[in-house]
């Protein structure tokens, strides 16, 4: 996808019922999300977006096709965005399977910005196929990450047992950016 994809989707959840949004990107990418009954206090809209393009995903990481997602769920009552739920929501980022098979699927995580502390956080993130799922009771903008040019990333290995190293990573950050 290329960086600053436009992404659009929008939905509505009813608070006693749930539901479930999914936005599909031209380049094969999804980003989706799940709210079961009761977690929301009222009804609400949902709207999944591409994040400002000056927003810096999560530091020492490379975000995985280059976009950030901005998921704001709105009270249809009062306008007001809602970033916090009584119940954990799932985080859905479907990928090719030709992107995921350039990262190591243990090294995959998807994390949210916090816009009041100017934080990333990192959420305990599963893969499941070509899936990589998280859940969390805070939303504001998601990222999907992987690690960087770190020590902890030099390790990985491919198939044909070449290590990944810092130019690889570097070469992949920008290929990701306009890809």
């Amino acid at each position: 996808s290329a960086k600053g994809e436009a992404v659009a989707q929008d939905g509505w959840v009813y608070a006693s019922l749930g539901g479930s949004l999914t936005a599909r990107l031209a380049s094969g990418f999804e980003v989706g999300v799940d709210i079961p009954k009761n977690a929301l206090p009222e009804h609400v809209s949902i709207n999944i977006t591409s994040a400002d393009p000056n927003t810096q995903g999560p530091a020492g990481r490379v975000v995985v096709g280059g976009v950030i997602y901005d998921i704001k769920v709105v009270s249809l009552a009062t306008q007001k965005e809602i970033h916090n739920f009584a119940l954990p929501i799932t985080v859905r980022l479907t990928l090719s399977e030709a992107i995921l098979k350039l990262f190591n699927p243990s090294q995959l995580q998807i994390s949210y910005y916090d816009k009041t502390t100017g934080k990333w956080t990192q959420l305990p993130t599963r893969v499941e196929g070509n899936t990589i799922i998280a859940t969390t009771t805070h939303l504001s903008p998601v990222a999907l990450n992987s690690c960087a040019a770190t020590s902890s990333c030099d390790d990985y290995q491919l198939p044909n047992d070449k290590p990944l190293t810092q130019p690889f990573f570097k070469r992949l950050a920008n290929w990701l950016k306009f890809w």
